[in-house]
């Protein structure tokens, strides 16, 4: 029956849709007016609810997108744990049960989470042995009257039918060893108690069996062949008594199994019982018959043995470890040396990790010209290389007692090992002394700047880098040598770097004529893998690279601590932590990095106050007290703190105080810079206080500013400074920065090459007749700009011509042991009569730092100096130089006592090391004037005279003749400053600078500031103005005299209304021109010559000059 579906009019349903279609295409507005009327108050509580609504909405939204993408942080470490090295039990098995349900445990997590046992074994298999049982003891039983294989034997075997003896298989069970959890320790622990009483009770029933024992055969008796064995029914009485226990004699002879295999593997010496013995024996004798084969029973020692003795061939010798060689003399020197040393340094060699690879390194150096040995902190490679090379017969017809025709080509030459800073290379030739011991301690000694002990017994020669390159511009085959060690290498200072090319040039060429030259051997050391960017360089070693030996660092385990937060003012900081450190860690020496000698003097003036006086630190913040302690250590008590300074302007016998050991009860806290880092091992060390920063000297190649800026290290050096600590035990390296500012730190330092001007560098290679420089091979090139820079400034001095030879001054130049431009001054001073003068000035500017820049203690007292060290000049900077050098020089006289040079620099507020060093440098510029030139007349006290004064002011002006500044207020686009150390300069090619407050001519007033001022170097403290150091002030007419032919003086057009006479039809003509200086392009006039110009292809050149 069909439903019944009530009639829908057409009308009606026509309607409907049209309502509905107005009200989808109906406005808001619309919509408003056609909804019940609300009030003002509805209709904002509607609003404010549907705002509401769509904010809670959105925010859903956003978190629900965010719950798609979130990271799962149970596996992550907390930062404060970071320098934690053990885990709790608790911790261990809460991670690995995290990993387990993570899906990335291994099999370390199992072995905590898992407790595996042994299964027990099925019914099945215990019934089919006894069965295997009962069948043997049947065989046994009707084998009992045959002849038994064995029956010699203490327990005579039981045979089959084949008369092979029957052995009774014993069941293994493999045993799992699995590591305890933190829940089932104290469960185990009342196991092993239970286990150890059973096995007690079990050896007194062994030892009461063993008493009735078969001791030996019986008389006659032959029923009983074997103890084991037993009859058919005695066997079936013992199942069935025994099948209840059965079990636990089972588990008991399980336990005695393990017992076994602990025993074995703890004492590691097989246990072979009497029935696999007789076995063994028995298929030896099958075995023999077999091959007809009748065994000897001659003792070892028997005469006829020995006789018949024939000793096995002789193994060869090991191969080299590169079998591709670039040496084709591989011969080792024909003399070997035995040292004697006392035990003690014997014992203490041998715990070296370098001495046990000294077969490896030997044998690389007699087959290789160039080894790189790569060792790491603390490997001894520093002094032990040096001694292996004397031991291996290098140097050993060194000094008087030389046998040239009985040694070997390669053991006739000197040793020599460079370092890169003074202090090292004294220290290391000190230790390296003493333990040759008193035999060969006159054959070592060092060679720095100002200090030698080299004598004509010397084999071993430990020496800056900066001798060597001086010793190759004299001799470049470095014939005295038959050894070099380039130590440090991974520091790539710029003398390592070029004498690295030097010796890879220098070892090749020597072996192109080996009967002339000595064959140098050259190993370089490098304390990280920093040798990987040069390694590879083609043009440094044509022939491939060296062998590189390996060497492990005998480094102990270094705890590092990182600060929780990196504070910017770390200087207060590193005070609070030494002090809080010293009070609460256990003895042991302390390591303090910090930046400059500013920074050291601070920190000491504090430590002192705080830990030696009345202030104390127990108020400061000790939420990180937990660092400081030391596990397994025993308290020790209150030790005196022993405060020392290392830095690299600290006088030398300063500088070796830290290496003598601390007084009694006393702790020695170390205040350094980064000298520290390499080379020195200070004894002692165990905590390192590691600031993280360092003061890095930057020039500006385009500039020619030099900035000193504190900045980060990197993390190759912070590993050097944190391996301080690990050189005579477990130690702590404390950082003063957080983890997370270490992972920015660059992983190495930029080379030095390319940060630093070149042209002693490149003025020394171009005298070894190296006319392009840019092909030198460099471990790492240097940037293009750079190599033109410097040979630019060659030719603005006279150095080089235009076309890039060596002129007579730069030959000149190469003789004495200074800068350039230092080099140009002695020798135009020379050349005018000031020579004694000339000598003080550049020995000052050359060591630096002569003066102190702030005024220490009373202002008064520095006031009254800087007056009496400018009482000849009050504008000239040098002139203030030149007394003090004297004033020190009159102080330091045999006369004078030895108080005098240190009050001295007290009064006149001088740097007693640097001015030590000027002295010395003074005698060393003396000595080589005297023996090049003629005679040097210097008579003491005596000042130069007013004209001497105007020479030696433009001598100076000479060297530093780019280095010209001009008052920036006369020049068009300039402003006027208010006082004087406002006014700016305008230099060649830089923007504007200001004087340094420590010049005489920041004591003038704005009016009175000199047009022209010749200046040493600019420098920039972090962002503030460029300064300039002062030198003298000059005239334009000077400026214009020094200028003249360079590159920097332009001759302009004849001066408006001067007169004109032309000659030879108007080829030649003679005329007043304006003479300028030309610089980053601009012009600054100086002065009005009278010149002859010749007309050349439709231009004017000045052929000379008839009037200045």
């Amino acid at each position: 029956m069909a439903l019944y579906k009530k009639r829908e009019r057409k009308h009606k349903r026509l309607a409907r849709e049209n309502e509905k279609n107005e009200e989808k295409n109906s406005t808001p507005a619309e919509n408003e007016q056609k909804a019940p009327k609300m009030n003002s108050k509805k209709r904002k509580r509607l609003d404010k609810y549907l705002e509401t609504k769509l904010r809670k909405d959105e925010a859903a939204r956003l978190v629900a997108q965010l719950e798609k993408h979130r990271i799962d942080t149970s596996l992550m470490k907390s930062s404060k744990q970071l320098g934690r090295v053990r885990e709790t039990k608790r911790e261990k098995l809460s991670r690995a049960l995290k990993e387990q349900q993570a899906g990335i445990g291994g099999r370390e997590n199992d072995d905590v989470l898992y407790d595996v046992r042994p299964e027990p074994e099925s019914e099945e298999e215990e019934e089919e042995e006894e069965e295997e049982e009962e069948e043997q003891d049947e065989v046994v039983e009707r084998k009992q009257n045959d002849i038994v294989v064995g029956s010699g034997l203490k327990a005579p075997l039981a045979v089959d039918e084949s008369g092979r003896p029957i052995l009774p298989k014993r069941k293994r069970i493999k045993t799992n060893h699995v590591r305890e959890t933190a829940h089932e320790e104290e469960e185990e622990e009342e196991e092993e108690e239970e286990e150890e009483e059973e096995e007690e009770e079990e050896e007194e029933e062994e030892e009461e069996e063993e008493e009735e024992e078969w001791d030996g055969f019986s008389s006659g008796s032959e029923d009983a062949i074997y103890t084991v064995v037993k009859a058919p029914s005695e066997a079936e009485e013992d199942s069935d008594e025994g099948s209840d226990g059965g079990r636990e004699d089972d588990d008991d002879d399980v336990d005695e199994d393990d017992d076994d295999e602990h025993s074995t593997d703890d004492d590691f010496e097989p246990r072979t019982s009497a029935v696999a013995a007789a076995f063994k024996a028995w298929g030896e004798a099958q075995r023999n018959a077999a091959l007809g084969f009748t065994p000897s029973t001659a003792p070892l020692n028997d005469p006829a043995v020995r006789a018949h003795f024939k000793p096995r061939k002789p193994s060869p010798e090991p191969e080299c470890i590169n079998p591709a060689a670039t040496a084709k003399r591989t011969t080792h020197p024909a003399a070997a040396i035995t040292i004697p040393r006392s035990d003690e340094i014997q014992n203490a060699r041998l715990e070296l990790p370098v001495v046990r690879e000294e077969q490896r390194i030997m044998e690389a150096i007699h087959c290789n010209p160039i080894v790189v040995v790569c060792g790491e902190t603390g490997s001894g490679k520093t002094t032990q290389v040096p001694q292996m090379l004397l031991e291996s017969g290098y140097g050993s017809y060194v000094g008087s007692q030389s046998v040239p025709e009985k040694a070997g080509p390669q053991s006739q030459g000197l040793i020599g090992v460079t370092q890169p800073r003074r202090v090292a290379a004294m220290s290391v030739a000190d230790r390296v002394a003493s333990e040759l011991g008193p035999e060969y301690k006159n054959r070592v000694a060092h060679q720095v700047r100002y200090d030698s002990s080299v004598t004509k017994n010397t084999t071993i020669k430990f020496m800056t880098d900066g001798i060597l390159l001086r010793e190759i511009s004299q001799d470049f085959f470095l014939s005295k040598y038959s050894a070099i060690i380039i130590d440090e290498a991974h520091e790539r200072s710029v003398n390592t770097d070029v004498l690295i090319g030097m010796l890879s040039r220098i070892v090749k060429r020597s072996e192109i004529d080996p009967d002339k030259y000595y064959p140098l051997k050259v190993i370089i050391m490098s304390a990280t893998m920093r040798v990987d960017g040069f390694l590879n360089n083609a043009k440094l070693f044509r022939q491939g690279p060296p062998p590189v030996i390996e060497v492990e660092g005998r480094q102990h385990h270094v705890t590092i601590h990182f600060a929780r937060k990196t504070k910017l003012g770390y200087v207060s900081e590193m005070v609070e932590k030494v002090a809080r450190g010293h009070r609460k860690l256990p003895a042991g020496g302390m390591l303090v990095f910090l930046t400059s000698q500013d920074e050291i003097e601070t920190v000491e003036r504090r430590l002192r106050e705080n830990l030696l006086g009345t202030t104390s630190l127990d108020d400061y913040d000790d939420s990180s007290g937990d660092e400081f302690h030391v596990p397994d250590e025993p308290p020790t008590k209150k030790l005196t703190p022993h405060i020392l300074p290392l830095y690299a302007s600290l006088p030398s016998s300063q500088q070796l105080l830290v290496f003598q050991p601390p007084p009694q009860n006393s702790r020695s806290i170390i205040l350094a810079t980064n000298v520290a880092e390499t080379s020195l091992t200070i004894p002692g060390i165990r905590y390192v206080f590691d600031s993280g920063r360092s003061k890095t000297k930057l020039y500006n190649l385009t500039t020619g500013v030099q900035t000193y800026e504190v900045g980060w290290i990197s993390q190759s050096s912070a590993s050097q400074r944190s391996g301080r600590a690990g050189r005579i035990g477990p130690g702590h390296c404390y950082r003063l920065y957080s983890s997370a500012i270490y992972s920015t730190f660059p992983v190495h330092s930029p080379p030095e090459i390319l940060r630093t001007p070149l042209e002693t560098t490149i003025l020394q290679l171009k005298s070894l007749q190296i006319d392009k420089v840019i092909n030198f091979p460099f471990p790492t090139p240097p940037d293009p700009t750079q190599i033109a820079s410097a040979e630019h400034l060659l030719t603005n001095l006279g150095a080089l011509t235009p076309e890039g030879e060596v002129t007579s001054l730069g030959k000149e130049l190469q003789h004495l042991p200074l800068n350039p431009r230092h080099g140009k001054i002695i020798l135009l001073a020379k050349r005018n009569n000031v020579l004694p003068h000339a000598i003080d000035i550049v020995a000052a500017l050359a060591v630096g730092n002569l003066l102190l820049q702030t005024p220490q203690g009373n202002a008064q007292s520095y006031g009254r100096a800087q007056a009496s060290l400018s009482r000849l000049d009050p504008r000239s900077d040098v002139l203030k130089l030149l007394v003090a050098v004297g004033e020190f020089g009159n102080a330091s006289g045999g006369e004078m006592p030895l108080s005098a040079p240190k009050r001295c620099c007290a009064e006149l507020f001088l740097n007693e090391k640097a001015a030590k060093e000027t002295l010395a440098l003074r005698e060393q510029l003396d000595g080589i004037v005297r023996r090049v030139y003629s005679q040097v007349r210097r008579e003491g006290g005596k000042m130069p005279t007013a004209k001497e004064k105007k020479v030696l002011c433009e001598c100076l002006a000479a060297g530093f003749v780019d280095c010209i500044a001009m008052r920036s207020d006369l020049l068009p686009d300039g402003k006027k400053g208010r006082d004087a150390s406002r006014v700016g300069y305008r230099t060649l090619f830089s923007g504007d600078v200001f004087v340094h407050s420590s010049s005489l001519l920041a004591r003038l007033d704005a009016g009175e500031m000199p047009r022209f001022v010749v200046y040493s170097h600019l420098s920039r403290r972090e962002e503030g103005k460029v300064r300039m150091h002062p030198l003298t002030t000059l005239s334009g007419r000077q400026v214009a005299h020094l200028a003249e032919g360079t590159g920097l003086l332009v001759f302009g057009t004849p001066v408006a209304g001067s007169t004109i006479e032309e000659v030879e039809e108007g080829r030649v003509r003679r005329c007043s021109v304006m003479v300028s200086l030309r610089g980053n392009g601009q012009e600054w006039p100086l002065a009005v010559w009278k010149v002859v110009q010749r007309r050349r292809r439709g231009v004017w050149v000045v052929e000379s000059v008839l009037e200045r």
